[in-house]
């Protein structure tokens, strides 16, 4: 199975690669990207305000303009300037657009992405905010502490109002769990790339500030190894992409809301194909 969307493989050795929109592919956040020196996939962050650039959301941008900049990386850059390079470009923008005060003083306004990206010549993986990846047989994840918190708040919620009579079709219409927690997910953002080591809930993303070291999760690839990048928009990866895909379609039916085997801190609305965009590519690394 792969997207309809067509990728330039070089001389990759490619397995599969998929995109889909929870809503539809227009409104897509998640994004793939090959060049000759790079594989990776981007997720750009559900917008936590109205703040609508050019009429696209925060996610949108965020990973169009992350893409753009690996686009353009040096092929033998070491991880500080692949991590500095990508947050140059979401400053420049910023700048362009006479954002930079706005966001300094609002970080829930921000372009925020999270990224799995594998270099070729580093022949390492680098995990910046909650993608994932398997290499080889061992599983990898940057999940967020403060994600997990929220996510069991969301759930508390909507299992109360499954049991005040609320119906799951109901909260598939008005997830009551989602607005509880939506004023955290704003200042959540305050979190983002926290310059203060070991601080309980500081994690890292691509959001036009300075990204910590220590924030960026480097998982070396031995040659002719098997690897899968993969946005969290898969609650388990597998190594191919009907298995990935499987698993989350049961647990959809089993759990519309995802609150129960599997909490997040969002869950399907009505109409969506999901709870969540997602990009999965398999490929062999050199």
């Amino acid at each position: 199975m792969s997207s309809g969307t067509a990728f330039e493989t070089y001389d990759w050795h490619i397995g599969e690669h998929f995109l889909k929109g929870k809503t539809s592919e227009t409104a897509n956040e998640d994004r793939i990207v090959i060049t000759p020196y790079y594989i990776g996939v981007i997720d750009g962050a559900t917008s936590k305000s109205d703040f609508r650039p050019a009429g696209q959301t925060t996610g949108q941008w965020a990973a169009r303009l992350v893409e753009a900049a690996i686009r353009t990386l040096p092929p033998t850059a070491p991880w500080s300037a692949v991590t500095s390079h990508i947050t140059c470009r979401l400053q420049r923008f910023y700048a362009e657009n006479g954002l930079t005060d706005t966001v300094r003083q609002h970080p829930e306004q921000r372009l925020t992405a999270s990224c799995a990206l594998y270099s070729r010549h580093l022949q390492a993986v680098a995990l910046i905010g909650d993608c994932q990846c398997l290499v080889g047989e061992k599983y990898f994840s940057n999940g967020k502490k403060i994600d997990g918190l929220l996510a069991a708040a969301r759930a508390a919620w909507n299992e109360a109002a499954l049991l005040q009579g609320k119906s799951v079709a109901e909260l598939l219409e008005n997830d009551e769990g989602r607005a509880f927690i939506r004023p955290f997910l704003v200042k959540q953002s305050v979190f983002q790339n926290l310059p203060a080591a070991g601080h309980p809930y500081a994690y890292g993303v691509f959001d036009g500030f300075p990204l910590p070291a220590g924030q960026v999760r480097v998982i070396p690839v031995l040659p002719q190894t098997p690897v899968v990048l993969a946005t969290d928009g898969y609650p388990q990866l597998f190594p191919t992409l009907r298995q990935s895909e499987d698993h989350l379609a049961g647990l959809l039916q089993k759990d519309p809301l995802c609150i129960r085997s599997y909490q997040s801190t969002k869950g399907m609305y009505k109409g969506q194909c999901s709870f969540d965009d997602r990009a999965f590519i398999s490929f062999s690394s050199f």
